[in-house]
């Protein structure tokens, strides 16, 4: 194969991967897509993205873990944050220390003793924040905060002047690291709306899967009387072509179940003409399904309802719309789970169509979020889902 008909992606240090271009698809100049598998390493509905800092290319085996990752990377910078302290934050108030011990040791001769001594101690906390650092610029900021704690100079004689001058360039040291975070922050921002573009398609296609399979099941069952099943077995052959080149987690390891357990002996039941036994088992595929789809609404709801609990209104009008907004949140989540229960009973009648307890473990989960959800404690209520989603 020659080079005009491959890429070479440097992995890790001192490794590179040869991956043929026909199985790349390129999203942007540092983002690819892989549309087949390569060399048994990096798998179909793969993700290569470039780490400008690390100069190595990181692979993600799906969009669904690229996305998670790009979501605690920029939860980890405090990005489009409202309410946790991240990177960006963390630097803002060092570079604001900076400033008011700048302040502080322009006016060394004023100050008590207990005043310098609190100098020192507020310089050498700042500088802790920073310990452990391998970033040249936090290395520097960290020790130039050091060296401004003791307002001495190299003979132990104090001099502000000094510490002032050390401050200064901690504070621009803090600053480039913070415009460094917003640049990184910006790209994360344009990656993470092209992969949430990539997701919305491909959760449509899968959609495509729910009208299929009802297809099948009208085509089996408008044939029953005449035992003439051809058409459906083609259709479920289709079907299941389509279900195995799936990637996305959970969706892959249920559509897998489902053709080995349900749709391949539906198939081999309606050619030996027992419609009803095939009936069955494309229904239960159905129900899986369904309940995918239920589980992509609910993560989809919890990052509306986190987008919204983090909001600090402060005019009277705005604050009106957040608890407006919670609420109807609230509703929703509650006619969610009331879809997974039988009415007459009260209890979650999907888990035997999926063989394991893992809605009933949903909706108890659920049920104490919404709790806390409604008494307005929201910090326990979106642990309370975060442990609802685990139980997938």
């Amino acid at each position: 194969m020659s080079n005009e008909d491959e890429k070479i992606f440097r992995v890790a240090k001192n490794r590179t991967v040869h991956v043929p271009r026909s199985a790349l698809v390129r999203l942007s100049n540092h983002l690819y897509y892989l549309v087949e598998d390569s060399a048994q390493i990096f798998e179909h509905g793969g993700v290569l993205a470039y780490n400008h800092r690390q100069k190595v290319w990181h692979y993600f085996a799906s969009l669904d873990k690229f996305d998670r990752s790009l979501g605690h990377t920029k939860d980890g910078y405090g990005y489009g944050s409202f309410q946790n302290e991240g990177y960006i934050s963390v630097m803002l108030r060092l570079i604001q220390t900076c400033l008011d011990l700048n302040g502080q040791v322009r006016a060394w001769k004023r100050l008590s003793a207990d005043e310098r001594v609190a100098f020192t101690a507020q310089a050498l906390e700042a500088k802790a924040e920073l310990s452990g650092a391998l970033h040249e610029e936090r290395i520097q900021m960290a020790w130039r905060l050091g060296d401004s704690a003791e307002c001495r100079d190299s003979l132990g004689r104090q001099n502000p002047g000094k510490s002032a001058a050390q401050l200064i360039a901690a504070g621009d040291n803090g600053y480039r690291l913070y415009r460094a975070m917003i640049d990184i922050c910006g790209h994360i921002e344009e990656r993470h709306l092209l992969v949430r573009q990539l997701i919305a398609h491909e959760e449509h296609e899968m959609r495509l899967r729910h009208l299929e399979i009802g297809s099948i099941i009208y085509e089996v069952e408008r044939e029953a009387g005449r035992g003439n099943f051809n058409h459906a077995i083609w259709q479920i052959s289709e079907l299941i072509l389509r279900l195995e080149v799936t990637h996305f987690q959970p969706w892959r390891n249920a559509y897998r179940r489902c053709i080995v357990d349900d749709l391949r002996p539906a198939s081999i039941l309606l050619n030996a003409g027992h419609s009803g036994s095939a009936l069955q088992r494309l229904r239960r595929v159905k129900f899986v399904l369904e309940a995918l789809e239920f589980q992509r609404e609910y993560v989809d709801w919890m990052r509306r309802a986190f987008a919204e609990i983090e909001k600090r209104p402060r005019k009277e009008h705005e604050k009106s719309v957040h608890v407006a907004k919670l609420a109807l949140l609230h509703s929703e989540l509650e006619a969610m789970r009331a879809s997974l229960v039988q009415d007459a009973t009260g209890k979650v009648v999907v888990d035997k169509t999926l063989r394991s307890p893992v809605l009933a473990k949903f909706y108890k989960r659920t049920a104490l979020g919404s709790h806390y959800f409604g008494l307005g404690l929201y910090e326990e209520a979106r642990t309370a889902f975060r442990e609802a989603e685990l139980a997938w």
